[in-house]
């Protein structure tokens, strides 16, 4: 997945050079080229998942539980990063640099950038915590529960 760290607040107003918009815009678009490349990896993970799990009527295991919603995290949190990726590249121009800030005018971007961000940061430590718990099941699978 894509960094969520570089880009926090880009719905805010901020001066800045032609370089540093070519940057993020740069960017961004390898943020959303990422993005779709783990959808897709996730989204094909699941139908293979789904697919084995109406073939077999087996109970799931925990370890397939916690990918499946892994992957589920991990999807969330895509969105979260195709919207804000989206959004920089199709809508935020250097425009925008010299126009007067008014606090009315960018408050609803703003608020918006916000909900995104947290969305995104949200799904990310969703996934972390999914992972961790894959591991913690790993381990208590090979060393038979003993800590």
């Amino acid at each position: 997945m894509a960094s969520p760290h570089a880009s926090s607040f880009i719905c805010l107003p901020f001066s800045a050079n032609e370089g540093v918009v070519h940057a993020y815009t740069v960017y961004f678009a390898v943020c959303l080229g990422s993005a779709l490349i783990g959808a897709l990896g996730a989204a094909l993970f699941l139908v293979q998942v789904l697919r084995a799990r109406t073939d077999q009527p087996h109970g799931s295991t925990s370890q397939r539980r916690i990918l499946i919603w892994l992957a589920i995290s991990d999807l969330c949190a895509v969105i979260g990063v195709v919207a804000r990726s989206c959004y920089w590249l199709a809508y935020w121009r250097p425009k925008h640099l010299n126009q007067e800030t008014y606090f009315s005018h960018h408050l609803p971007p703003a608020i918006g950038g916000a909900a995104v961000e947290c969305w995104v940061f949200f799904w990310y430590l969703a996934t972390y915590f999914w992972t961790f718990f894959f591991a913690v099941d790993i381990y208590n699978t090979k060393h038979g529960g003993k800590w």
